[in-house]
């Protein structure tokens, strides 16, 4: 039943609110007290409270020229683009309502949200949409349109690739010189109002002013940002009406603020979170991150630059018992995949997986490959024409304990399958960190398989990827199948096209593999359960759905 909480009462809540995780709960108002359907046990939901958010040091506020992981997820609550990532990594409307593409795919006419206000007050128009798209553009490759840029058109990156032009307040147009299927992420800029003028990419004292759910307070340097809820926000006024994003000089320091109750929510280290279920008030919201742990196949040296390497590089996928280490490595918390469309995309498709552990297939490939059987007595693989056991080397940087920990599964794995793997450490010059001797030995060629991390972006492509690694189509008959996707792929407008193509390519991958997709690692989201809401933590908005949440303290 309805009840008001008199003053009394509420006096006891901020007493309470102080000893436990959030920092300063405003508690203007109190809901009344409601059942809680699992557990029976009575919560308070409270209006106006603050929460506590980490970050880390960041170069300046200014959304256009983000550099900071931390700082970028923060921003998403603050500013809007015409287009947003829904929980599927798929492009939806956000400060844009519809749209009308041209019959060549190189015309795009978009209209703009009428009931968007900018935290200043004045009302969101096109102008503000081509002021920040001039803006990105004069940024060159400073600015976020570039990155954009750089993760969606294959080859050079070229600002002229697109230009945008208003039609009226509520409307834009945008032409692109050729058709691109990943149109709409190239319009997940954030938007900044036109007002800003000149200081649109000002570093140094720029003020954010923006059009997303909770706006701009304060900025202590090197201490905080603050950010208060927006009454006007067209989505409706959040519940929570201010965070605080506490700087920290680093992971381990936000991990252990969070657990002495200063900070509201923080992201996990690795993936060993589970050592934190004994504190009562974290709940953990697991999603798939953006680092994937493949396998890079030197295909300049022997074995890989062979015509029969196609059929070794799939053997070597298919011995290795890859769930069995993300249950046991990674504590359950990884995700496999044999290609890097991140498993949670709207253009992943699980019918393009080929390469489960099977002893049964990784045999089967090596005969059919005409080059490799295995010697009955000795169980080992032999390469048929060289007359010799097969060996191989597997470069890895010790510094991450956990890759040096699923190089000894994958050598342990094959080595029971007949292929011998030699693990090799980089060697340092002087001067050189270990992470600088094993990127120079990758870049020098020194190595015949390194098992490497890398980090996929929210724009579904494998360019970016397949540069990293060296693949080229130096072997036709290796390459001639996977390329042949491509341009489709990324130029094909429709999204049942789409769709079609990213899952042949997806199969393509798999079988060709230049690169040897072994597993997405899985992330936690650390969260204090006085925090309740629609909160589903992504890679690309960590935050995703914390405008909708609101906190409640239990009465038990």
């Amino acid at each position: 039943m309805m009840k008001r909480v008199d003053s009394r009462t509420a006096y006891l809540i901020l007493l309470i609110c102080f000893s436990i995780v959030l920092s300063g709960c405003g508690l203007d108002i109190l809901e009344p007290a409601t059942p809680n359907e699992v557990t029976d046990v009575e919560y308070i939901i409270v209006e106006n409270g603050e929460i506590g958010l980490p970050l880390t040091g960041f170069n300046d506020l200014n959304p256009l020229l983000v550099d900071n992981i931390d700082y970028f997820y923060f921003n998403k609550l603050i500013f809007e683009g015409l287009f947003d990532y829904d929980s599927s990594i798929q492009p939806i409307p956000r400060l844009a309502t519809t749209y009308m593409l041209s019959d060549d795919g190189k015309r795009v006419e978009l209209y703009l949200r009428e009931d968007v206000k900018w935290h200043n007050g004045e009302t969101f128009d096109a102008d503000d949409v081509v002021h920040t798209f001039n803006a990105l553009i004069s940024a060159n490759s400073e600015g976020y349109l570039y990155k954009l840029l750089e993760n969606t058109v294959r080859g050079p990156v070229d600002t002229g690739f697109m230009k945008l032009r208003k039609l009226s307040e509520r409307s834009i147009e945008v032409e692109f010189k050729e058709p691109l299927s990943n149109w709409k992420d190239l319009l997940t800029f954030p938007i900044v109002p036109a007002s800003t003028g000149s200081s649109v990419l000002l570093r140094d004292g720029y003020e954010p002013v923006g059009t997303g759910p909770f706006k701009f307070r304060e900025y202590i340097k090197y201490k905080e940002v603050v950010i208060d809820s927006f009454a006007d926000y067209w989505g409706g006024e959040p519940q929570i009406s201010r965070i605080s994003g506490k700087i920290f000089e680093d992971e381990e320091l936000i991990l252990t603020a969070f657990e002495t109750g200063k900070l509201s929510m923080a992201r996990s280290i690795g993936s060993d979170w589970d050592k934190y279920e004994h504190i009562e008030r974290i709940r953990f919201l697991e999603y798939v991150s953006d680092e994937i742990e493949l396998l890079v196949f030197n295909h300049n040296s022997e074995p890989f630059n062979l015509m029969e390497s196609g059929y070794l590089k799939r053997a070597i996928m298919l011995g290795i018992d890859r769930q069995d280490i993300i249950n046991k490595v990674l504590l359950q918390h990884g995700t496999q995949s044999d290609s890097p469309i991140h498993p949670q995309s709207y253009l992943f498709d699980p019918s393009t997986a080929q390469l489960g552990f099977s002893i049964d297939r990784m045999r089967q490939e090596l005969s059919e490959s005409g080059r490799y059987e295995i010697n009955m007595e000795t169980g080992r693989v032999m390469d048929i024409i060289d007359q010799e056991e097969l060996t191989l080397d597997l470069l890895v940087n010790p510094e991450s304990k956990t890759r040096k920990v699923i190089a000894e599964r994958i050598r342990e794995d094959l080595g029971n399958l007949g292929i011998g793997v030699n693990i090799v450490h980089p060697e340092p010059l002087k001067g050189e960190t270990m992470d600088q001797a094993f990127l120079r030995m990758l870049q020098n060629g020194n190595y015949k398989i390194a098992l490497v991390g890398f980090s996929v972006s929210a724009v579904p492509e494998f360019s970016s990827l397949l540069n990293a690694v060296g693949w080229n189509n130096s072997n036709v008959d290796q390459a001639e199948g996977f390329e042949s996707y491509f341009g489709s792929s990324y130029s094909d407008w429709d999204e049942a096209a789409k769709f079609d193509n990213f899952s042949k390519l997806q199969r393509a991958f798999a079988y060709e593999i230049p690169a040897g997709s072994l597993f997405f690692l899985n992330r936690s989201l650390m969260v204090d359960n006085q925090i309740s809401g629609p909160l589903e933590p992504n890679f690309y908005n960590l935050y995703n759905g914390l405008e909708k949440c609101f906190l409640t303290f239990s009465t038990d």
